[in-house]
């Protein structure tokens, strides 16, 4: 199912794409995709509107455009069913995820295949 529970509750669910794509995010068990923790999601990313949908919580945090200078915040959700860009960076302490905005997405795969980067507009 594309709806995972959130870990403590019995009415909250979260979409898996959600969980893999929001930063903060994670599965207390990830063998299995149970326990939807999305606790350590700052309170105001809660707050800010979606540039696509317009909605606000209860629909989801959202999560910012990485381009410089760009402060447009969407869900996860509705930058992958828009096939919007995001980017895995990895470091040696963990990964980095990096989201595009519509205008920004096109810019950061073409940029992406020529500097041999893992970006993606697939969810």
């Amino acid at each position: 199912s594309d709806l995972k529970r959130v870990r403590g509750s019995d009415i909250c669910w979260v979409h898996l794409s959600c969980v893999c794509w929001t930063p903060e995010t994670y599965f207390e068990d990830a063998a299995r995709m149970q326990g939807a923790n999305v606790e350590d999601i700052p309170n105001e990313r809660w707050k800010l509107l979606c540039y696509c949908c317009k909605a606000t919580n209860p629909k989801g945090a959202c999560v910012q455009c990485s381009a410089p200078s760009c402060y447009r915040c969407f869900h996860a959700r509705c930058a992958a069913e828009n096939k919007w860009a995001r980017e895995e960076v990895e470091h040696k302490d963990g990964m980095e995820y990096k989201f595009y905005c519509a205008k920004h997405s096109a810019k950061a795969l073409t940029n992406a295949s020529k500097n041999n980067k893992r970006v993606s507009s697939d969810c």
